[in-house]
C-alpha cells in the first residue's frame, strides 16, 4: 500500500472519531482559514488561465466517450455549453478591462514639452 493511501485512511478514520460539532467546526476552518490562505482562494488562483481549457478537455473527452459507444446524458452537453459561454465572457471582460487600463495609461503620457530637432543635418555641422 503506497503511503498516502495510509496516511489518508488514517486521517479518515481519525476524522471519523470526532463529534459532529468538531467536524463541522473542522470543515469549515479548513475551507476558511487554512493557515490563513482560503483553499478556495488558492484553487480559483490555480485556475486562473486554465478554465477555458478544462471545459474544452471534457467536451472532447465527452465526445470521444460518445462517439466509441459509451452513452453520455445530454445534459452533460449542455452544462459545459454553458460553463464554456461563462468561461470567455469572463476571460472577454478581464481582456477588456486590461486594454481599458492600458489606453488609459497611454492616454496619460504627455508629449515632450520641446519640439524634436527634425532637421536632416545632424547638430555640430
Amino acid at each position: 500500500m503506497p503511503w498516502w493511501v495510509f496516511n489518508a485512511a488514517l486521517a479518515w478514520r481519525l476524522f471519523e472519531s470526532l463529534p459532529d460539532d468538531e467536524k463541522a467546526r473542522f470543515l469549515t476552518d479548513l475551507l476558511t482559514k487554512a493557515g490563513k490562505v482560503s483553499i478556495v482562494k488558492t484553487a480559483l488562483a490555480w485556475l486562473n488561465g486554465k478554465k477555458t481549457y478544462i471545459v474544452a478537455g471534457l467536451t472532447v473527452m465527452f465526445g470521444i466517450l460518445e462517439a466509441t459507444g459509451h452513452p453520455v446524458p445530454y445534459w452533460v452537453y449542455a452544462v459545459l455549453g454553458g460553463l464554456g459561454f461563462t468561461v470567455l465572457r469572463v476571460g472577454v471582460a478581464k481582456s477588456q478591462a486590461a486594454a481599458t487600463a492600458v489606453m488609459a495609461a497611454v492616454k496619460t503620457i504627455q508629449p515632450p514639452a520641446e519640439p524634436v530637432n527634425q532637421s536632416t543635418n545632424p547638430p555640430g555641422n
